[in-house]
């Protein structure tokens, strides 16, 4: 009845209580918490990512966890069965880290919401980059400015995880100096 909901509101307000998360995510079935999975804590891009999630999940009420990718045995932990992760968050984001289809299907069986940043699958939403028009702008800039010895520096060509955003820049880089008939200088 209101008049009782007015009460117990009353009586919560002057022992300035507050509703144990932990409880409340018992009762809902809910974390109103996101995961962001990323291969590298210490760079400009990942931070950026991360400020603007955290962001994100505070104005709609949910807390983020960073979760550290570092390579294939971390990822496989992470996606292993036995793990807990679908209790612990109700989605998780991954940040330049690819799926295949076997452990994007694990993740669909397990009911979380998921999202690709960088990375696509065909299961799950992603946010990508042209990353080959990244490279290929780059490269036009200085082209224009008259430059034509270009370097172009890049990560490991055979990264365990799979992140292939190098690949796909050097190959921008490479068709605007085909483009401008620049031989490439390895």
């Amino acid at each position: 009845a209101p008049t009782t909901r007015q009460r117990i509101e009353h009586v919560a307000a002057e022992l300035a209580y507050r509703p144990d998360p932990a409880a409340a995510r018992l009762a809902t079935g809910r974390s109103d918490t996101v995961a962001l999975a990323v291969q590298v804590l210490n760079s400009w891009y990942v931070s950026q990512v991360v400020s603007g999630a955290e962001a994100v999940c505070t104005a709609e009420g949910y807390d983020l966890i960073v979760m550290g990718v570092t390579g294939v045995a971390a990822r496989r932990a992470l996606l292993a069965h036995d793990t807990s992760l679908h209790r612990r968050v109700d989605g998780i984001v991954f940040v330049d880290i690819s799926l295949d289809d076997a452990e994007a299907r694990r993740l669909e069986e397990r009911d979380l919401a998921v999202v690709t940043l960088g990375t696509t699958t065909s299961r799950f939403p992603a946010v990508t980059t042209d990353d080959v028009e990244v490279g290929r702008l780059a490269t036009d800039h200085l082209l224009a400015l008259g430059h034509r010895r270009i370097g172009l520096l890049g990560a490991q060509p055979d990264d365990p995880l799979g992140f292939t955003v190098p690949d796909r820049r050097r190959a921008g880089y490479r068709a605007a100096l085909t483009a401008a008939s620049v031989t490439v200088d390895p």
